[in-house]
């Protein structure tokens, strides 16, 4: 059977992409996607987002892929759920084995807005996940963790530059907590929502968690992936 290739034609393409990241699928899905819906090639993300998690990811396209490395340099903004008394193994909604504990009643919003200012706020040590990208020996972390291997993993130093707490409802077992981040390169929200659930008494899990800003760049200007179906979206959404 006789086939015949028509490549793509050469579109010179540049800029950056905000775009909305939804739930459920990984940042290089947006990427994978983004490059079947409009033929582009030359595209990467700065600054990695969950799985589990939503809001800003900056695509570069075309040569504003070098521009990736310095937006990883800026500080980030997330707002994110937390729910004390539930703890998981990838310390998000996503864990493959769970545990549970339960709250203090005398916990209060200024008992924990206490807590942040004096514990979590400013340079703090911090220890990443195991199930995260980051690389020991040239294997990702998550990888020891999915064969089952031990690994020990070294806290970090990270900057918290604002760390409020939005809301706080304590019901029979467990209790929801809402806080509004800026933070650093390299900061886990999941570590984060672990390390304050141990303070507490209890432990803690991030059940949704979405970015908000990177840099001066900010999810309202942003493009929501599904609206994104052609060569010719990208073209009128990317910035210089």
């Amino acid at each position: 059977m006789n086939t015949e290739y028509f490549p793509t034609p050469h579109v010179n393409v540049s800029g950056l992409l905000l775009v909305n990241k939804p739930k459920g699928i990984t940042s290089f899905d947006v990427i994978r996607i983004l490059r079947s819906k409009t033929g582009l090639s030359k595209m990467g993300h700065g600054g990695v987002l969950d799985k589990n998690a939503t809001g800003l990811l900056i695509v570069g396209v075309g040569k504003a892929t070098k521009k990736l490395s310095i937006l990883l340099e800026g500080s980030k903004k997330y707002t994110t759920t937390i729910v004390i008394g539930a703890g998981s193994d990838t310390h998000d909604w996503l864990g493959h084995r769970w545990v549970y504990k339960s709250v203090p009643k005398n916990i209060t919003l200024s008992t924990i807005q206490e807590l942040l200012s004096t514990s979590f706020t400013g340079t703090i040590q911090q220890k990443p996940p195991l199930y995260s990208a980051l690389k020991k020996e040239g294997k990702k972390y998550y990888q020891y963790a999915l064969s089952g291997e031990s690994l020990e993993i070294s806290a970090r130093e990270v900057d918290i530059f604002s760390l409020r707490c939005v809301s706080y409802i304590q019901k029979s077992y467990q209790a929801q907590l809402v806080l509004s981040i800026e933070c650093s390169k390299g900061t886990y929200i999941r570590s984060l929502a672990r390390d304050i659930g141990l303070q507490l008494g209890s432990v803690g899990v991030v059940k949704d968690l979405c970015r908000t800003h990177i840099g001066n760049y900010s999810l309202a200007n942003a493009i929501p992936l599904s609206r994104i179906t052609s060569l010719e979206d990208i073209q009128k959404a990317v910035i210089s």
